[in-house]
């Protein structure tokens, strides 16, 4: 098994990412911390991470939430 899908944990705080690719999430993640960035959009993605417990996206520069937020 490789690192990438036994990582639970996305945490990039303050180093002002624009941008979430579908390459940085695995279906593993249960956090992910993206605050104090300058993240426009989330990935569609996003919401297919079934084991996804917390998401934290404050203090960005987010224009919409995905749709798929909502399966989470």
């Amino acid at each position: 098994m490789d690192r990438k899908s036994q990582q639970t944990e996305l945490k990039i705080i303050g180093k002002d990412i624009k941008f979430v690719t579908v390459n940085m999430l695995n279906m593993n993640l249960r956090r992910i911390n993206l605050s104090e960035n300058k993240i426009l959009y989330l990935p569609e993605e996003i919401g297919d991470l079934k084991d996804l417990e917390e998401l934290k996206i404050d203090n960005n520069n987010l224009k919409k939430l995905p749709d798929t937020l909502g399966k989470l």
